[in-house]
This record gives C-alpha cells, structure tokens and sequence, in this order.
C-alpha cells in the first residue's frame, strides 16, 4: 500500500531540493525482492553517470513484465528511488547503488519520487527558457 510520505528523514531532505515541490510526490513502497528475479526493474543514473541533467539520482529505467515491480503495479519509469531502507540513493555511484539492491533481501522499502524524470525536465526546460538555470 502506497502513501505520500510527509516527513522525509533529515538526511534525505536536503537531497529532495533539486525542485522546490519534488517532495510532494513521494511516496513509501514496500516490495519483495524474489530470489531469482530481483525487483523485477532496471536503474539508471548515479553520480558518475547522470541520467537526467543536473541530477545525480537513481531513476527506474525498466520494468520486467513478469518481476514482482509490474506485479505489484505501483513503480513507473522514471521514478526516482531517493532511498531504499533509509539508505539514501542520492549520492550514490551507479555501482554502489547496483549493490545496495542486490544485498537487499526480503521485503524492502523504497522512498520513490514518482514522475521525478519528467519533473526534473520540465523545471530544466523552464529553467532554461527563463534564464534561472
């Protein structure tokens, strides 16, 4: 069951300012890792390999039709995971972030900023269009 998280932990909301409204779009999923189909999606992104200009994030790059991410229905492509477990995804390498998920085990909670890519583009596009970035 999904719901808005109103109260980010301290040290993830610094890393939610990237656009001032960000946070109103997380929320708390709890999923379970099969052992032989992970979470079922692929990530992208990190601080040495950016995904969406500006932004260091982890975001959703694919989902497994058959892996337990489609089946539960919630994640999307281009959700930012801010955090799995409370550990903060947000200055993560694309490596150490491929390792958190694959020592995770069991169920599992993501801190997920739905609609962060297209977000983060449209306050890019805007930011450039009005000379403010």
């Amino acid at each position: 069951m999904s719901s808005p998280s109103s109260n980010p932990p301290d040290s993830l909301k610094s890393e939610l300012k990237e656009i001032p409204d960000l946070s109103q779009h997380l929320v708390e999923i709890e999923i379970e890792k099969d052992p032989e189909k992970g979470f079922g999606f692929n990530i992208v992104g990190g601080t040495d390999e950016p995904y969406v200009p500006g932004c260091t994030g982890i975001f959703i790059s694919r989902i497994n039709p058959e892996g337990p991410a489609a089946k539960d229905g919630r994640l999307r492509l281009g959700d930012r995971i801010a955090a799995l477990n409370d550990i903060s995804l947000a200055s993560k390498t694309h490596s150490d972030a491929v390792d958190i998920f694959r020592q995770a085990s069991g169920k599992v909670r993501l801190l997920i900023e739905q609609d962060a890519e297209t977000l983060l583009l449209s306050y890019n596009e805007a930011s450039d269009t009005y000379g403010n970035g």
